[in-house]
């Protein structure tokens, strides 16, 4: 025999049989001799395991859940709750659901109306009719205005099954593209509709007889004359955005009060009958009833302040309202008092302490015999109706997961039911309501907290106060500690930790107290933390070393595992381990406490690090427990300011920790890549890729490079580049980072000096003037004459390219020393080529440069030095002196020794007016471009070389005492010899003969 979970039912067109939730669209079900329907109504009482229980009340999820609700969105959706008859209704954008909340069933018997109808409906609940058990049901076609009622929601599967006729119809005269807003049913009256052009309708469903028949009239203000017009347009505003609509008072038997608001406060008050008939009493602005409460505290709220619900029992009425306030939405219960059914004055003000959202969101007011219940889509707040004098108000609130929503809810016997997605919570009052505390919050979180609970029990509020918040962690470990298992040790270490987590995570979540930037003092986090690492550490040696007598002394743990680790290093580094992972689990604070916490201290970082390097072959566990406790000390050390023990530790972890993994890089090359990856040990780390990085990378690779750059950025490049340099593979650097990080290239070639690699860069990526620039300082590195000659050359080329004079004139400068120095080569063949001369000190200098002169580039000054004193035996010698004027940049000592050289070298015996022309001195002359070195040249005071020993030091910084002596001997003699040659040669007559422009006459008048 089949049994139907769900029913659909058209209403408007003709209802069709069958159609089932879990069918597919557009599908009929055919009725067949063993379809039957299931009955509905008797409420059965079924055991409700709790969810959660706290000092003040209790919460139940009840069994049946509809699988619709999981698949609604709370927006446009709510609930009705029926708890006279069990049923509930759930009203969305497209249809109606109604339902048994009460049965047993996981997946109860449901009904769905209007899914076929094109116009959005609202569906109500109404009381059974005669002796039946089961709710009426009326749906509201908002924008037709039609209406179907049926006595029982039983009846309208009968309806859909059996026959035509059992349903009763009436309609709203809508006018223009007015619309139903909302529709609500008052006990003894009927419904009140709402609509969007500000008219109120009064649909009656029973007739003077009390049988069922729908009636509909229009609520209006009889009074005529310009009053008639006045209320028309007030009426009007009062009848916009309705937000609630609730029973007073009865009357009599056949008329009672109705109160209808909207969001901005305008309240009015209705006396309605059964008989169709409404009449306007009174008009009452409930806004400024309630600012005056507020002003003081919040001078700006009547600009924000906007109504969400009411509730009226007897002469008690609650509103419900709430204001922006910085940012945040505050709500506010208020608590006033009906007079003569219509004068309304305020007791009380009630801000909620428990909630506050960013958005004024919908919100429903339930009044219960004890509580007020203030129903949001993701929380409910239970406030203390009265409270006792001198006494604060009991408050707490409830609320959902992120994936869940609340749809709406409704009181009943046991306090308050409430519908949401993941089915019908059941809320159960106490008989004694006592205030949260910091510790019972914290406690109720922890104990209750399970993945299947509905309900997010991690504080949206503060805890309460710094002192608070650290005295309810001390008392709430102190009861975790008295945790026992049914099991062995292992199993209360376990447990002990598992809630010890829990808390951790209660207390990082909660909201900052007031005037704080952190969830709870550094030190009492960092306590918590210690804790938790020590019964996880506890835990992993307990099969060894501990057994349930002696979980008492699980304090005990640092000092334990320090000696495990010269005893038993593999038990020892597995209780580091799980100490290790706890803190990572659990997260550490940013700021250490003073004391430094024990997975830090020295002595167990040191006993780690003996341990670790007396294991041969390394293992990977050992390797991760030195890294972890060298990334904890590290902290703890930057945080005290101890800048040299951090040093050392920092030095301990590229030396210490870099060995060991690569160390174990031959045993497990996995593991070490993973390892320094996951501690940032990056030398170790670079090296290792360098290893394993292939000639033809794969994807893969690329892509983990990719990422290592862009997490330790140029640490890690430098030290790739130089480990591939050293394999001599400057090729796949190169072509690691050419593309996509060439300014850690480029960086890194100008910090090695690599300029031969550098002018390359900069010059595949267009920057002549820079790769001018590398060149320019790549000519002063040791190297070869020749090769300086190619840099310098190159050098050219690209200052010619960038359009740079000063970088082209540099290289014309090494062109031309370079130059000189492969000319001075060719002279000089070997060291030994020369013939040595008879001054001591010019001999020391040329023994001193002549044996670098094949092997090294010489500096500017070397190079005219020798150009200035070796013998001149050699063909193209006449030229040496001419070359090194030409190397000079501004007369100094050394020009003047070059220029007394030149008159020394000239044989003035042979010098005449026809043969001045071949003079070394006239040769040399005509051979300058520079005026300033004729001019130097030809000037006699030019011709003094220096005697004083520091200028003579100055100019040979490598000349020893000895050497020092015999160069000033030699200068002596020479400027000897220059006064000789004065006095011998008419000296005035050849310098103007030698000035002479060529092709013009020697003769001298």
């Amino acid at each position: 025999m089949s049994t139907f979970r769900s029913v659909r039912l058209s209403t408007f067109e003709k209802p069709k049989f069958g159609q089932l939730n879990n069918a597919p669209a557009g599908a009929d079900v055919k009725p067949s001799q063993d379809t039957v329907v299931e009955p509905l109504g008797k409420i059965q009482s079924v055991p409700r395991p709790n969810l959660i229980s706290t000092d003040s009340y209790r919460v139940n999820m009840l069994p049946g859940r509809p699988v619709f609700l999981e698949h609604q969105e709370s927006v446009g959706a709510s609930a009705q709750i029926d708890p006279t008859t069990g049923f509930a209704l759930l009203n969305t954008s497209t249809s109606s659901f109604v339902w048994s909340y009460v049965s047993s069933e996981s997946v109860p018997f449901s009904l769905e109306f209007g899914q076929n109808v094109p116009e959005s409906t609202t569906g109500v609940l109404i009381p059974p009719f005669g002796a039946a058990t089961e709710p009426g049901f009326v749906l509201v076609n908002n924008e037709t205005g039609s209406i179907i009622m049926w006595e029982s929601v039983g009846r309208s599967v009968a309806d859909g099954l059996f026959s035509q006729g059992n349903s009763i119809e009436g309609f709203i005269r809508l006018h223009g593209n007015e619309t139903i807003e909302c529709a609500v049913y008052i006990d003894q009256v009927g419904l009140i509709c709402t609509s969007s052009a500000g008219r109120f309708y009064l649909v009656t469903l029973r007739d003077g007889l009390g049988k069922p028949q729908i009636s509909v009239s229009r609520m209006r203000s009889f009074r005529g004359g310009l009053l008639a017009i006045k209320d028309t347009l007030i009426t009007r505003s009062y009848h916009r955005e309705i937000v609630s609509i609730v029973a007073g008072a009865q009357i009599n038997e056949s008329e009672r009060a109705v109160y209808i608001c909207n969001k901005y406060g305008q309240m009015s008050t209705w006396q309605c009958s059964s008989q169709g008939t409404a009449k306007l009493i009174s008009e009452t602005e409930l806004v400024p009833l309630l600012y005056k409460g507020l002003c003081l505290l919040y001078s700006a709220a009547d600009r924000s302040l906007r109504i969400q619900d009411i509730q009226v029992d007897g002469t008690k009425l609650y509103i419900l309202s709430s204001f922006h306030h910085e940012g945040s939405v505050f709500w506010l219960v208020g608590f006033a008092e009906i007079e003569n059914s219509s004068n309304v004055t305020t007791s009380s003000l009630h801000r909620l302490q428990s909630y506050v959202s960013t958005e004024q969101s919908p919100a429903k007011l339930i009044v219960g015999d004890k509580i007020v219940f203030a129903c949001f889509s993701d929380a409910v707040v239970l406030l203390e109706r009265s409270a006792e004098a001198h006494k604060a108000r009991f408050e707490d609130a409830l609320f959902v997961k992120p994936n869940v929503s609340i749809f709406g809810a409704g009181t009943s016997s046991a306090g308050l039911e409430v519908v949401t997605t993941a089915g019908i919570l059941e809320i159960h009052l106490n008989d004694r309501l006592t205030l949260p505390t910091p510790q019972s919050r914290i406690q109720v979180a922890i104990s209750q907290s399970s993945s299947i609970l509905p309900l997010d029990l991690q504080p949206h509020t503060p805890l309460g106060s710094p002192a608070e918040i650290n005295e309810a962690i001390v008392a709430t470990v102190k009861n975790i500690s008295s945790l026992e298992s049914k099991g062995d040790a292992k199993s209360t270490l376990l447990l002990r930790a598992e809630w010890l987590r829990m808390l951790i995570t209660v207390v990082d979540g909660a909201p900052l107290p007031e005037g704080t930037d952190v969830p709870v003092d550094p030190d009492t986090r960092w306590w918590l933390t210690e804790e938790m690492a020590i019964l996880t550490a506890a835990e992993a040696i307990t099969d060894k070393t501990m057994s349930s007598s002696h979980v008492k002394d699980v304090g005990n743990t640092p000092a334990l595992l320090i000696s495990l680790l010269s005893t038993a290093p593999a038990l020892g580094f597995a209780g580091v381990l799980a100490a290790q992972n706890a803190l990572r689990v659990v997260g550490t604070p940013e700021k250490f406490p003073k004391r430094c916490p024990w997975p830090a201290n020295r002595e167990l970082v040191s006993a780690l690090e003996r341990a670790a390097s007396e294991i041969d072959p390394v293992v990977a566990e050992a390797v991760q427990a030195v890294c972890g406790a060298y990334k904890l000390r590290l902290g703890y050390l930057e945080s005290q300011g101890d800048r040299q023990e951090y040093k050392n530790v920092v030095q301990s972890v590229k030396v210490k920790s870099g060995n060991l993994i690569m160390a174990l890089s031959d045993v497990d090359f996995p593991a070490a890549m993973q390892i320094a990856e996951s501690f940032a040990v990056v030398e170790p780390l670079a090296r290792l890729v360098a290893k394993s990085w292939s000639p033809e990378p794969t994807p893969s690779q690329t892509a983990q490079l990719e990422e290592y750059i862009s997490r330790f950025g140029y640490e890690f490049a430098e030290v790739l580049f130089t480990q591939l340099r050293d394999n001599n593979d400057i090729k796949t650097v190169f072509q690691m980072f050419l593309r996509s990080h060439p300014e850690y290239l480029a960086r890194y070639v100008e910090e090695k000096q690599l300029y031969r690699q550098g002018w390359v860069l900069a010059f595949f990526q267009n920057d002549t003037e820079r790769a001018a620039n590398i060149l320019r300082k790549a000519v002063d590195t040791p190297t070869s004459v020749q090769e300086r000659r190619v840099i310098a050359s190159l050098q050219k080329l690209c200052a010619i390219q960038a359009g740079d004079v000063d970088l082209k004139e540099s290289a014309n400068t090494v062109l031309e020393v370079s130059n000189a120095q492969l000319e001075l080569q060719r002279q000089y063949k070997s060291a030994g080529d020369y013939l040595r001369t008879k001054h001591d000190g010019v001999n020391e200098l040329l023994s001193h440069f002549l044996p670098k002169l094949k092997t090294t580039h010489l500096k500017t000054e070397d190079v005219i030095d020798l150009l200035t004193f070796v013998p001149m035996k050699t063909p193209g010698s006449e030229d040496n002196f001419a070359r090194a004027f030409s190397l000079l940049s501004s007369p100094s000592q050394r020009a003047n020794l070059l220029a007394q050289q030149t008159i020394i070298h000239t044989d003035w015996s042979q010098v005449n007016e026809e043969t001045l022309r071949d003079s070394l001195l006239y040769k040399t002359l005509h051979s300058l471009s520079s005026e300033a070195n004729k001019n130097h040249l030809i000037h006699p005071a030019s011709w003094s070389a220096p005697t004083n020993a520091p200028e003579i030091k100055q100019l040979y910084p490598w000349a020893t005492p000895s050497s020092l002596e015999k160069l000033h001997t030699d200068f002596t003699n020479f400027n000897a010899t220059i006064e000789k040659i004065c006095n011998e040669y008419d000296m005035m007559k050849w310098l103007h003969l030698c000035v002479q422009p060529e092709g013009e006459s020697m003769e001298i008048d």
